[in-house]
């Protein structure tokens, strides 16, 4: 089956509908799978936007898979009275962005509290890994040396330098996103595909076919769109 990730979108809602319209195109009458990596919200000005169109789902011939960020974890945390650190998680939500999503479900000053809550129930809910035939898919990465069956939660949604500075073989390679770089990472055991959609305005998408092994990545930058504007 043809593959695509997506890596961190964060509140970018243009740049996702032009992704997933590329996706289409390119993937034409073929049946397909689109692996999001996480971290939807935030940062960005338009998070409501991004998760309804998740929340919506694929069109046919499409099978999409939405894995939690640390930034999904915040939001639903910080909504849901029954998590004991619900105060700690607010103020790390605010810290790290979660002004703009707040301000993404205002409308005419008015917050929508009841979508609002819907979507943090969706975004708790979200599985926090995806394995196919060729690769593993997480938000954040894996610690090494524990199973992938006993990986904590923590580690999938926050790990940065323990994985990333540590070549370790998982079976697979690992595709994830949560450390932004300004070009997809190709190293050893690991694809890194967040290229900081909500700092630099490029979003990437990587693309598997059958049994490839070595991704084809399609940019969407807003810095390129306003070029062609202009």
């Amino acid at each position: 089956m043809r593959t695509y990730a997506i890596g961190d979108i964060h509140g970018m809602c243009d740049l996702l509908r032009e992704a997933l319209a590329w996706i289409a195109q390119d993937a034409g009458d073929e049946p397909c799978r689109v692996v999001f990596l996480g971290d939807y919200v935030d940062r960005g000005p338009s998070s409501r936007q991004v998760v309804a169109i998740l929340r919506k789902g694929p069109p046919a011939g499409q099978e999409w898979v939405c894995l939690k960020g640390n930034h999904e974890d915040l939001m639903a945390k910080t909504l849901d009275e029954r998590v004991a650190d619900r105060r700690d998680a607010g103020s790390l939500w605010e810290e790290n962005g979660g002004a703009a999503t707040i301000a993404s479900y205002r409308c005419m000053g008015e917050l929508d509290d009841l979508v609002l809550f819907s979507d943090g129930d969706w975004a708790r809910g979200l599985p926090l890994r995806f394995e196919d035939e060729h690769r593993h898919y997480v938000h954040a990465g894996f610690r090494p040396g524990v199973p992938l069956e006993a990986q904590a939660e923590r580690d999938m949604l926050w790990i940065r330098r323990e994985f990333e500075e540590c070549p370790v073989d998982f079976g697979k390679s690992v595709v994830h996103g949560h450390t932004a770089n300004d070009q997809p990472e190709v190293k050893r055991g690991r694809i890194n595909l967040d290229t900081g959609a909500c700092f630099w305005g490029r979003l990437t998408v990587a693309r598997w076919l059958a049994d490839e092994r070595v991704p084809h990545f399609e940019f969407f930058d807003t810095a390129e769109r306003r070029a062609e504007a202009a």
